[in-house]
């Protein structure tokens, strides 16, 4: 994951590109539109994954089994979509 160095890197002319959640990128590309650009595709699946997860510890089935039931719940309902929208400008939710 492209962390504050990644796009430091970038700013400083260290490197002429990265990778990085779309999230993120566009929040970046946002903040410096004067100066940064987005290019090319949206990658999901295959070795780049399915997309972001949540980090639980070891044997909190408890836990992951209430957040898996709101999020199935929020996608079926379009709450995840639209909290996606609010904050992120665009929909980046998983679609049921």
């Amino acid at each position: 994951m492209a962390g504050p160095e990644t796009f430091a890197d970038l700013m400083n002319g260290r490197v002429d590109a990265v990778m990085a959640s779309r999230t993120n990128l566009n929040a970046f590309v946002k903040k410096h539109a004067e100066a940064i650009s987005r290019s090319g595709y949206c990658f999901s699946g295959g070795v780049l994954g399915a997309g972001s997860a949540i980090g639980l510890r070891k044997g909190n089935s408890e836990l992951q089994q209430v957040l898996n039931q709101a999020l199935e719940s929020m996608i079926k309902d379009g709450t995840l979509s639209k909290l996606s929208i609010k904050w992120f400008g665009e929909d980046v939710a998983p679609k049921a």
